[in-house]
């Protein structure tokens, strides 16, 4: 699991053993893929008569449970972009409006957080 981007198997579900620990690794997961047969000793899946042989390219979409042939370009999310560059552009306060600027990614939940907190005290 270490060696892959990403986990797909024939059986299981979101609460396998694969799919549990794909997510502690921070990996993509697709656990239950029905269509799915591997074959071990050629070291290959064949999905709906298509084979797939180890070693060629698949694109696995872990919010959809959607497996795509082949390498696609895919770019990070924002949450993953901001996690990255630590920084938010723009951070949505409680009362609702925009506070424009550049705040570290940490403490944008603590001060909607305190934001929310003193609009209850009133």
């Amino acid at each position: 699991m270490n060696a892959s981007e990403g986990i797909l198997t024939a059986r299981g579900g979101m609460t396998s053993h694969a799919a549990l620990v794909a997510r502690q690794m921070g990996k993509v997961c697709v656990a239950g893929c029905g269509a799915l047969e591997i074959d071990y000793t050629t070291r290959s899946m064949n999905v709906r008569g298509k084979t797939i042989a180890e070693g060629d390219w698949i694109s696995i979409d872990g919010s959809t449970g959607e497996v795509i042939e082949g390498d696609l370009r895919t770019i990070p999310s924002d949450v993953v972009r901001i996690l990255v560059t630590k920084e938010l552009t723009a951070l949505l306060n409680a009362d609702g409006g925009m506070s424009r600027g550049t705040m570290a990614a940490r403490d944008g939940p603590a001060r909607t957080r305190a934001m929310a907190w003193r609009n209850k005290i009133r």
